[in-house]
């Protein structure tokens, strides 16, 4: 039986989601730096995770006060 190929543009990389949900964690457990080169689109999906987890942790912290 056949393998049916799914058309359209393929990647070799992992889903970008995964390097977005990595900066989350990376910012909960205090690494600050990121593991992908400047010029990937994973270093700036883990930048996305990362800021996302700063500026939520920022906004909690504000409405404590």
């Amino acid at each position: 039986m056949r393998q049916q190929h799914r058309k359209g543009k393929r990647s070799n990389s992992a889903p970008l989601k995964i390097q977005f949900e990595e900066g989350q964690r990376a910012f909960h457990n205090g690494k600050l730096r990121n593991p992908y080169p400047s010029y990937h689109m994973r270093h700036k999906e883990w930048e996305r995770g990362f800021n996302l987890a700063y500026f939520k942790n920022k906004n909690k912290l504000k409405r404590r006060k």
